[in-house]
């Protein structure tokens, strides 16, 4: 089982000019991540500047080592392209890429997709570009470059509107029948609207539709918002001689009943180079806080022997000459009201921890106070 936390929202991509204010935006929510002892983290970094600064960041608080597990989304995969530094490709070593998959990612040279895409020849190029606004000046491009990530899925999508859309038209068109000529006589029964028959739409043609495409097996669920059959993967980012690699380890297949499978041959490699996993068992840190019942239990007893002693020393000092005051020795009996006083003034500070203030400066003050106070 998996325990989700999300740490204080990171507002860094809109404090560009801003260094160190980005930098303490990450170390606090890392920080708060850290605090609550979490060592695997899903970041969503979608550019080279972020990462630098997220990295900066981890390193400041200690969670670049061994003992951290960093994942990252589909919209990050994009930053392997980039040139990236010995400190960067050391902090991505290790980590885990989840990504969606087309058909030839899993199927290679096997896949129908990938077969036609190669196939394309100059003839089919020249056709294609006098209808793409795009001209392509290789006459072997299609065999030298491989379709970009999510091409069949795109090619399913129009694939499945078209096929819909042909479906639609075939059920609303044809002839026209003409209205036959009213009798005459007492009038008909009309047909209501529920007893209609309901026409179709391109959504409910869509729910029907199931074909093999491009990205394999394609049919939709019923409410009409994700494929059955989509394939999805992890890529375990590796330090290969100083560059950084993307290894495809695990699959998963989005059938109904599908499930996650290593592929042949492969293993994850953590940081470290280890193949095995570092401890993911939330560290929870017993800070001893305070419980708010405890916390208002003190409070109240303050507020009433910070009265009491105030109301009794007033008195004393207002009936200083009483024969019965006198008796119990007035400056004592205030001196007694003072100490009363001053000493309750420390459940104040005691009762300070990170749950009421992160200000550190707050929390010192309060500790250096409440010895003071109390003694």
């Amino acid at each position: 089982s998996i325990q989700v936390e999300t740490a204080r929202p990171l507002f860094a991509s809109r404090m560009r000019d801003d260094y160190d204010l980005r930098i303490d935006m990450y170390k606090a929510g890392l920080g708060e991540l850290k605090d609550k002892g979490y060592r695997a983290i899903l970041a969503f970094i979608v550019d080279q500047d972020q990462l630098e600064d997220f990295r900066i960041a981890a390193a400041m608080l200690g969670m670049d080592g061994d003992d951290y597990f960093y994942i990252f989304p589909e919209d990050s995969l994009h930053l392997l392209n980039f040139e990236l530094g010995e400190q960067e490709v050391s902090f991505l070593a290790g980590s885990a890429f989840f990504a969606r998959l087309d058909g030839f990612h899993l199927r290679g040279t096997d896949d129908p997709f990938l077969r036609a895409w190669n196939d394309i020849d100059s003839d089919w190029k020249q056709r294609l570009d006098t209808v793409s606004p795009f001209h392509i000046d290789s006459d072997n491009f299609f065999q030298t470059t491989a379709p970009t990530r999510g091409s069949s899925l795109i090619y399913d999508s129009v694939m499945s509107l078209g096929i819909a859309a042909c479906q639609l038209q075939k059920t609303t068109t044809g002839k026209a029948e003409e209205k036959p000529a009213q009798p005459q006589g007492p009038p008909r029964e009309t047909t209501t609207q529920a007893q209609r028959p309901q026409r179709e739409t391109i959504s409910s043609l869509l729910s029907k539709l199931s074909f093999y495409g491009a990205s394999g097996p394609l049919s939709f669920d019923k409410d009409i918002r994700d494929m059955v059959g989509m394939y999805s993967g992890v890529y375990n980012a590796r330090n290969i001689n100083g560059r950084l690699e993307t290894v495809l380890t695990s699959t998963f297949d989005g059938s109904r009943g599908g499930s996650w499978h290593t592929r042949p041959g492969e293993t994850f490699v953590y940081k470290g180079n280890n193949t095995f996993p570092p401890a993911f068992d939330l560290v929870v840190k017993h800070q001893n806080f305070l419980s708010m019942p405890v916390r208002a239990f003190g409070v109240t007893l303050y507020g009433l022997v910070t009265l009491l002693a105030c109301v009794f020393f007033i008195s004393v000092a207002w009936m200083k000459n009483d024969a019965t005051i006198k008796a119990a020795q007035p400056a004592y009996s205030m001196l007694l009201c003072v100490a009363c006083f001053v000493t309750v003034q420390s459940i104040l500070p005691l009762s300070l921890d990170e749950r009421i203030t992160k200000n550190e400066s707050v929390l010192d003050a309060s500790c250096e106070a409440a010895p003071w106070l109390f003694f």
